[in-house]
């Protein structure tokens, strides 16, 4: 069982080429922190008591630096955001890791036919933002990107991505730097089962990233073509996706419609779980699970994922996703 003491929080403050900083673990009463592969930046909330909100001069004001670590390791440095304050002095604090500065920078970038991956590569190092494992994106761009954050403006160029060439990305924030990980490429990570991890859990098939039909449009927004699996037309009613390449040739076209097929006409398979605390765990990471109790075994992939210390006890809350692929 984990204890809140060996997680730290510290705030920080660079100054004449110095870093000095100022431990809070001892006046936080409770933690946690929240990612998503739909968000970018991971969250991190505590609340310090009022007696030292009130009797010491603490700088935990809006714009503050800290770092998260368990024991030695750093886990990752945020700002933080948001600072509330309750009658009796307690203060609530929210903060973001630094990729929520990729979310608070807008641009506008003219891509004259250049590959993805230089686009990607422009844009954050227009801002100046450390990044590794930067994918190659071969498609061809010829696009203005005009008044967006670079956040939506990477969004947009692994959606289109995926569209043609069935790849996913995301990028997290890991080791001081952007991280860029294809989802469905990697071996599981984690090994879970029910008799010695898991506290709860549920499991769920929804639609929503179920389609029965496909469109390729072209230049001047031609339907190049399109297909229907009428089955499951017949038994989930119509759900028509479309994507549009002005540059696709019959052979593109082709390979966009079977990568579309291939990875959107089958329901979307969630567990749900919650057990003992993993703060090595990130979104994007593959668990393989044997679960007998609720027959749910097989290889998943971190959607949500939220961790808590409360009480002395540290928790996990962790939604999956169902690689088909099994890894």
């Amino acid at each position: 069982m984990y204890k809140t003491d060996f997680f730290r929080v510290e705030i920080f403050k660079e100054s004449d080429g110095k870093v000095r900083f100022f431990d809070l673990s001892q006046f936080i009463q409770s933690l946690s922190w929240k990612s998503s592969l739909s968000q970018a930046a991971t969250v991190l909330t505590f609340d310090i008591q009022s007696k030292v909100s009130s009797g010491q001069k603490i700088d935990v004001s809006v714009g503050t630096k800290l770092k998260l670590s368990y024991g030695s390791a750093a886990i990752f440095k945020a700002v933080i955001t948001n600072v509330s304050k309750n009658a009796d002095g307690a203060l609530a604090i929210t903060a973001s890791d630094y990729m929520f500065y990729l979310t608070k920078n807008m641009t506008t970038y003219i891509a004259e036919d250049i590959s993805a991956t230089t686009l990607v590569s422009d844009v954050l190092s227009a801002f100046k933002i450390p990044f590794k494992n930067l994918p190659g994106l071969n498609e061809t761009i010829k696009q203005i990107y005009r008044d967006m954050t670079i956040w939506n403006i990477v969004q947009a160029v692994m959606k289109n991505e995926k569209n043609i060439n069935g790849s996913s990305w995301h990028m997290r924030y890991a080791e001081d730097q952007v991280e860029f990980i294809e989802l469905g490429s990697q071996r599981p990570k984690w090994y879970l089962d029910s008799q010695r991890l898991r506290l709860s859990g549920t499991s769920v098939k929804n639609m929503n990233g179920l389609y029965t039909s496909f469109v390729v449009r072209g230049k001047d927004d031609k339907v190049l073509r399109s297909d229907t699996d009428q089955e499951l037309a017949d038994k989930y009613g119509s759900m028509v996706y479309q994507v549009t390449d002005e540059e696709a040739d019959q052979v593109k076209v082709s390979e966009m419609l079977s990568t579309l097929k291939k990875s959107m006409t089958r329901l979307e398979e969630t567990f749900s779980l919650e057990c003992l605390g993993n703060h090595l765990m990130m979104c994007g990471d593959r668990i393989h699970i044997d679960d007998k109790e609720l027959d749910e075994s097989g290889t998943y992939e971190v959607v949500n994922l939220s961790h808590s210390v409360v009480s002395g006890l540290f928790k996990s809350q962790i939604q999956l996703r169902r690689c088909h692929d099994e890894g």
